[in-house]
């Protein structure tokens, strides 16, 4: 009996913190039908099959993301570097040429992006966009950090208000986009 009981308790707790998990990776976000019907009147066969559902999770955009990293790579333009951002968003750098062959490369980009990324990524990004609660909050602690750095900011700034012309606008910039996971927030 002690068994049985350990057994259906830890079946309880592993229900209960799957159920409380946010970030479950197969756990669909439901898009808007109007973007869903714009996505699918324009993207790939690829990104179709990723949408047409109605919902985009994290694996299936990870999937756009990586197929276009392997197309991009099997061109002959290797992945410098790739790492999950702010709001789930992979960042990533793929080495391209320079001078000769800049026409190539983006010629080559521009395929692999239309096919695998091009409408996932912005319906990713669009999806994982911070509320204006969370903006509000942020531009609010970017005015006070700019003026504990001696800037003259407005008692409740809007949108273009707040600026790199402002001392301490870079410094207040980082840590507002740290704290509160906004990627270069700047008002």
């Amino acid at each position: 009996m002690p068994t049985r009981f350990v057994l259906a308790f830890i079946a309880v707790v592993s229900a209960f913190l799957w159920s409380s998990c946010s970030d479950d990776p197969n756990e669909g976000k439901p898009i808007p039908p109007q973007e869903l019907q714009a996505i699918l009147s324009v993207t790939s066969d690829f990104q179709k099959a990723l949408v047409v559902d109605g919902v985009l999770t994290f694996v299936e955009y990870e999937s756009g993301v990586l197929s276009y990293i392997d197309c991009m790579e099997k061109a002959g333009f290797p992945l410098e570097s790739l790492e999950l951002g702010a709001r789930q968003q992979y960042v990533y750098t793929i080495h391209g040429p320079r001078d000769e062959g800049l026409e190539r490369g983006r010629a080559i980009h521009d395929q692999c992006h239309r096919t695998y990324l091009r409408e996932i990524g912005r319906l990713w990004a669009f999806l994982n966009r911070p509320t204006e609660a969370e903006v509000q909050a942020a531009r609010g602690a970017l005015a006070d950090c700019l003026r504990e750095q001696g800037a003259e900011v407005p008692v409740d700034p809007g949108p273009g208000e707040l600026g790199p012309w402002m001392p301490g606008f870079e410094i207040c910039s980082q840590k507002v986009s740290t704290e509160y996971d906004l990627p270069g927030f700047g008002g």
